[in-house]
């Protein structure tokens, strides 16, 4: 059964760690959350998003695949 993740990083640095295809980066993470604490960089927030997006569309895709009985890898 495949097993699928989500990788992010965060740094003081401008980069935020280092970017790759599919791998969210949160540069300033001092400075990237508001007092509420939610992030306050639309960027990261829509990056994010899309990661999680992606994450859930995978698990379930697999989820829905091993329900069927296939051995397939997704």
């Amino acid at each position: 059964m495949s097993k699928h993740v989500a990788v992010m990083a965060a740094s003081p640095g401008r980069l935020g760690g280092v970017p790759v295809q599919g791998f969210v980066t949160v540069p300033g993470v001092g400075s990237a959350f508001g007092d509420d604490g939610n992030l306050s960089d639309e960027m990261v927030w829509k990056g994010l998003d899309a990661l999680a997006f992606r994450l859930v569309k995978a698990t379930d895709k697999a989820l829905c695949t091993a329900s069927h009985g296939s051995s397939a890898e997704t």
